[in-house]
């Protein structure tokens, strides 16, 4: 997927869970999760391997042994039948997540600054803002703010979600006792499907640039690259 794309694992994430599913409305979804799971979290993160740089949509799950079916019901429920049809919802979970970012900077304006003056130089740091960093914070910004943008916004949404939770893209791991059995039947609940394309992402290059913000307390952020060669 394209960098000016990665921010559509950022809506996922955030709307998994509160959407409405082919079995569930989403409150009778985050009430199944509440009484059978100790938690269901979704993320995204960049992490680099061989050399490479990979975004991931992350589910991070908990739960007792003695609900592991529960466990792989609601995986099954959430990663592949949400329901991303409904316009007034999407719209909703896209102006959450604006609000949600714009609160984080007041909170730690020198996250942004860090963040920022990483994506610079480094490939992993660009793709962390292209995922749900200030460069996803643009795109979403500009569809939450136009409803106009919205019906084909939830149709591309729909198709990438559609495309993301394969075996051939799953990496599955465990905290605790390994359980072979459990991590077959992990497996078994996701359909077949491409593996993930590779492409080669690359820093933002050295900007200068700064952001206004309703705060009493500035940042500033420096970067640069050591040659050591």
């Amino acid at each position: 997927m394209a960098a000016d794309e990665l921010y559509l694992a950022s809506v996922v994430s955030a709307a998994l869970t509160n959407l409405n599913t082919e079995k569930s409305t989403a409150l009778e979804l985050q009430n199944k999760i509440k009484g059978g799971l100790g938690s269901f979290k979704i993320s995204t993160a960049a992490a680099e391997k061989n050399g490479r740089v990979i975004p991931y949509v992350r589910d991070t799950t908990s739960a007792l042994r003695s609900k592991a079916d529960t466990l792989i019901e609601l995986l099954s429920e959430v990663l592949l039948k949400s329901d991303f049809n409904n316009d007034k919802e999407i719209e909703n979970i896209l102006l959450q997540a604006k609000a949600a970012y714009e609160h984080d900077v007041l909170a730690s304006g020198h996250r942004l600054s860090l963040e920022r003056t990483e994506a610079y130089t480094s490939a992993k740091g660009a793709v962390a803002e292209h995922l749900s960093g200030y460069e996803a914070y643009v795109k979403i910004k500009e569809i939450a703010t136009d409803k106009s943008l919205i019906p084909e916004f939830k149709n591309k949404l729909d198709k990438y979600y559609k495309k993301i939770f394969t075996k051939q893209r799953l990496t599955l791991s465990f905290a605790g006792d390994p359980d072979e059995v459990l991590a077959k039947n992990i497996i078994s609940v996701f359909p077949g499907g491409n593996s993930a394309e590779s492409v080669k992402y690359a820093p933002l290059g050295i900007r200068r640039e700064f952001f206004l913000v309703p705060s009493k307390v500035g940042y500033a952020g420096l970067g640069c690259v050591n040659n050591l060669d």
